[in-house]
């Protein structure tokens, strides 16, 4: 959208969160402005991590991999690795985890006017984790 213009800053983010907060503890129903920055890097942030999470636990599951996640932040790079070890006709999800990753690592430390962030991405990240999502048997299969 031409017109969206990212005029985040850090405190976005705790204002967000008090919001939320404020929310629950008077459990008033939020009010989402899906074209606020805070918003929009959140949900990119939570996109990732649902295809992070996911995948992780798959390899919690399996006695193989299972070894190789220590819940440190290195799990971030074991999950990247194992999964640039796919045949070459899934190789594109690895992409899609790096650039799910990528997209959170934006959403979360850079700063206008280095970065600013557009709803398309949003969208992008969504399909790109739901496309991770409905393949992650198969990707098991092949790890």
């Amino acid at each position: 959208m031409s017109n969206f213009q990212d005029n985040f800053t850090p405190s976005d983010f705790h204002a967000l969160s008090s919001e939320i907060e404020n929310s629950i503890r008077n459990q008033i129903p939020m009010q989402i402005n899906s074209f606020d920055a805070a918003w929009l890097r959140a949900a990119i942030s939570r996109t990732y991590y649902s295809a992070y999470l996911a995948i992780r636990e798959e390899f919690l599951g399996s006695v193989r991999l299972q070894t190789r996640i220590s819940h440190r932040s290195r799990d971030h790079i074991t999950i990247k690795n194992e999964l640039q070890r796919l045949p070459t006709h899934l190789v594109y999800l690895s992409q899609f985890f790096e650039d799910l990753r990528d997209y959170r690592n934006e959403a979360d430390y850079d700063l206008p006017p280095n970065y600013e962030v557009d709803p398309s991405r949003v969208q992008l990240a969504n399909l790109k984790a739901a496309k991770i999502l409905q393949e992650l048997p198969i990707i098991m299969q092949h790890l």
